[in-house]
């Protein structure tokens, strides 16, 4: 009777520790959960269509500032021959080719307590390191802008229409490598600003690499406004493409091509040569 009893008590007291371990367990996984709530727990800031840095192919909005792929504005991949154009969210090119962006602010009257910003940040690939010289220069991304899709310099101040319509100044992100960013000064914004950017790196200079773009809205005057770090990061969604020089479908047909057009010249030659050995074997009329 007594083993009875004791054992009835093991188990009372079994019971007891297990129910305690999965109170402390429950406890656990709720702090744990409320410890990772933000980024790290993938939470989406208000308004934002994507977690912080993941790529996506819609557009980036950021309170009037709007950055538009070319697929959501109607394309389809068409400025590579690359197959697939896509990898998830990624845009993929070849070297020599270009990924389109439009950046559009909403408002049409100047708000001299607004900045605007797109960042660029490119990163090479690794065998031609990250040391933007200028003898480096042809082998790393850069951008266009513009309707005559013009090559950005640093420092310099553009217009989306000229004489004077809608300035932008093209900047490189203070202490960094390779990072740039377009700047809009809302209260120069006289027109509904709209500007088609392109990203590109060169072929067969450049071994090809990797962009990330985003934008900021800022709530100061574009002079007061605190200038950009190289730590600087999205707290939304980001448009990213990458370049290789891996053209194995242009190579095969610059094979092609090269074959056939030794193919033509050998044959031109045989017939030339063909020429002249009839000539030479043709019998001459003597002269009297």
């Amino acid at each position: 009777m007594a083993k009875v009893e004791s054992l009835q008590g093991w188990r009372r007291y079994l019971a007891v520790i297990g129910s305690l371990t999965l109170l402390l367990t429950m406890l656990g996984l709720g702090v744990q959960a409320s410890s990772l709530s933000g980024p790290l727990a993938g939470a989406v800031p208000e308004g934002c269509p994507a977690d912080p840095a993941s790529s996506v192919l819609t557009s980036l909005k950021t309170g009037d500032i709007e950055v538009k792929t070319d697929y959501e504005n109607g394309g389809n991949g068409e400025e590579t021959i690359k197959d697939p154009a896509l990898d998830g969210g990624v845009s993929r090119r070849f070297t020599g080719e270009t990924f389109s962006q439009t950046i559009g602010i909403s408002n049409t009257a100047a708000d001299p307590n607004k900045t605007y910003r797109v960042y660029f940040q490119f990163q090479n690939t690794e065998s031609q390191g990250t040391s933007a010289t200028k003898a480096d220069g042809p082998k790393m991304g850069y951008v266009l802008a513009g309707a005559a899709s013009a090559k950005l310099e640093v420092g310099t101040t553009y217009y989306q229409t000229a004489p004077n319509t809608n300035p932008y100044t093209f900047n490189k992100v203070p202490n960094s490598e390779n990072f740039y960013y377009i700047e809009v000064a809302g209260s120069n914004i006289g027109d509904a600003f709209s500007l088609p950017v392109k990203v590109k790196y060169d072929s067969p200079a450049s071994p090809g690499g990797a962009v990330s773009i985003w934008a900021e809205e800022i709530d100061q005057p574009s002079g007061t406004a605190p200038a950009p770090s190289a730590d600087t990061a999205p707290s939304c969604g980001i448009h990213s493409a990458t370049w290789d020089t891996e053209r194995h479908e242009l190579e095969a047909h610059k094979e092609l091509r090269d074959a056939s057009k030794a193919a033509n010249t050998w044959k031109r030659e045989i017939e030339a040569w063909a020429h002249v050995t009839a000539a030479l074997h043709r019998p001459h009329r003597r002269v009297m």
